[in-house]
């Protein structure tokens, strides 16, 4: 029974199990979801209390920030430890393996199925924003190019197209240069000045792993929002008369086609633009909800938080079954395999309460047998007494060699 554990049943004797996602995508994919949960919460709480305040650049900052919390703190893993009883001694010992079962049917591959699908939607996003960038940078080659004092460059576009700016680079149509250039021209490089371009880009790439999220997508359009309620303010205090620009706004409200790594000036709802022209200065005290970043970023961590348990060593009782490894598993080292058992072990693999050096894992697949010192199997209810409702199903502990 020892030397099958140390080495596991051979290929044409295992029975089939459900299939498993590479260790890599399945921790992808976790992570992401994590991720997703975070920009939720912040999403919620950026549009309760803050949307409305005429702070742009805080707003901004909260909002950029909101983002990079939110795929830093699934890494920020708390791990707490809680010391349990001991063990009981079980009287009687089983072998953990049973001989093969019957081959059941293959099930449907879910897990590979979710994997394809993120990875393909992923993809997918990625090669939009791309396509975003090649057509910006298509549009600047085929205007005539102008450098103008301040290192900005304005790029004349024969044709009719909607007013953009992305990196240094304005681009406008020789009609709305000819009609309306000083306004729209300040509003561009208010942009480019604020470096709006550099948060959209790095925000379209976060989103090729978010592209399932609405509340990234969500709060990329609350940033592209703000970045107009810049650029308008900045427009305002230049000395342009406010009743001209706001019917400029209208007049350019129809637009045309605008690429998602670059700021379009008629980008974003007007109604809103104009609100928040007209609406009066948020006071200081409002910017302190703000401040409440901090105890959401403290939940998080909190809701990430690992438990591991660990266990007082105790000498082995008499009934304890001692299983030896095989020796070219543990590179001829005297170490034993400890299995205490007292019921059928049937399923359990699939159903028992994995801890190995008491932080619980879901299975042992990827664990080298040559790493391993000793298990313990618990099987009857004093698992469930000992661990709770997560051990009723049995407890499989795994303790590591000491490095």
């Amino acid at each position: 029974g020892g030397e099958d554990f140390g080495r596991g049943p051979s290929r044409a004797d295992r029975p089939h199990r459900k299939s498993k996602p590479p260790v890599a995508m399945y921790a992808l994919m976790i992570y992401s979801l994590k991720v997703g949960a975070c920009l939720a919460v912040f999403y919620l709480f950026f549009k309760l209390l803050l949307s409305r305040e005429t702070f742009h650049r805080l707003n901004r900052i909260v909002v950029l920030a909101a983002m990079v919390l939110s795929f830093i703190l699934p890494f920020c893993v708390i791990t707490i430890y809680r010391e349990l009883p001991a063990a009981p001694e079980m009287p009687a010992a089983e072998q953990l393996f049973e001989a093969p079962a019957e081959p059941q049917p293959e099930p449907f591959p879910w897990d590979k199925a979710a994997a394809l699908v993120f990875l393909t939607g992923a993809g997918a996003t990625l090669l939009w924003t791309f396509g975003s960038v090649f057509g910006v940078i298509r549009m600047i080659r085929r205007g005539r190019r102008e450098r103008l004092a301040d290192g900005t460059v304005l790029v004349r576009i024969g044709r009719s197209v909607t007013p953009f700016s992305w990196y240094r680079y304005i681009v406008l149509s020789e009609k709305d240069l000819a009609e309306n250039g000083d306004a729209i021209v300040l509003h561009e490089k208010a942009h480019l000045r604020l470096r709006h371009s550099v948060d959209l880009l790095l925000t379209d790439l976060a989103g090729c792993l978010q592209w399932f999220n609405p509340a990234m997508w969500l709060l990329r359009r609350e940033l592209r929002a703000i970045h107009e309620y810049e650029a308008d303010e900045a427009v305002l205090d230049s000395g342009v008369d406010a009743k001209h620009y706001q019917l400029l706004l209208i007049r350019k409200a129809a637009g045309g086609r605008w690429y998602s790594v670059a700021n379009s000036f008629n980008h974003s709802k007007l109604k809103n633009r104009i609100t928040m022209m007209l609406r009066k200065r948020s006071s200081r005290w409002a910017g302190a909800r703000a401040l409440l970043l901090l105890p959401l970023t403290a939940v998080a961590l909190g809701a990430f938080a690992e438990t591991a348990y660990v266990f007082p060593q105790e000498p082995l009782s008499d009934e304890t079954v001692l299983v030896p490894l095989p020796e070219d598993k543990i590179k001829k080292e005297n170490r034993t395999v400890v299995i205490r058992s007292g019921k059928s072990t049937k399923n359990l693999m699939e159903k028992a309460l994995i801890l190995v050096d008491g932080r619980e894992v879901t299975t042992l697949d990827s664990l080298d047998p040559g790493r391993i010192e000793s298990i313990s199997v618990l099987k009857d209810s004093t698992s469930k007494v000992v661990y709770g409702e997560k051990g009723k199903d049995g407890v499989i502990l795994v303790t590591l060699k000491k490095e």
